[in-house]
């Protein structure tokens, strides 16, 4: 299947971010849609560390932070910006790699493409870390 179709078919369950489809390496991935999340007047929230209250149809529900700790959701919203920089540092070696591939130095860009793989691989880890801590908090 070429890549884009794959990205085709994910994109109902995943915000893909990587798609590398060469001779050496062929990778699609992404951060899987939170199915939890609730969306009230139109605005998509998780319950993180802020106090408020709300119903889900019938049922009345507070949601309180832990006293003087750091808020989940302050500690899930880095994480997540972490992993996306992460992305994006990928992506750009990646773009590096393919710079050096045209240059004709394809020793090079074989070496950088087994990296950005190895680091994606340890991106897609601290992923799913995020994900398994978004689905506890909601």
């Amino acid at each position: 299947m070429c890549a884009e179709d794959l990205v085709r078919l994910f994109d109902s369950y995943f915000n893909v971010e990587i798609m590398v489809s060469n001779k050496k390496m062929y990778q699609v991935s992404g951060v899987k849609r939170n199915p939890l999340a609730h969306a009230h007047f139109g605005v998509t929230h998780s319950h993180g560390g802020l106090t408020h209250s709300h119903t889900h149809g019938d049922e009345e529900h507070d949601h309180m932070p832990t006293e003087n700790a750091i808020p989940m959701e302050e500690l899930l919203a880095l994480m997540r910006y972490l992993v996306k920089h992460n992305d994006a540092h990928a992506q750009e070696v990646a773009d590096l790699a393919r710079e050096l591939q045209i240059a004709g130095k394809n020793t090079a860009y074989d070496e950088i493409m087994d990296a950005v793989s190895d680091f994606d691989m340890v991106n897609a880890k601290l992923d799913a870390i995020l994900t398994q801590l978004t689905v506890e908090e909601c």
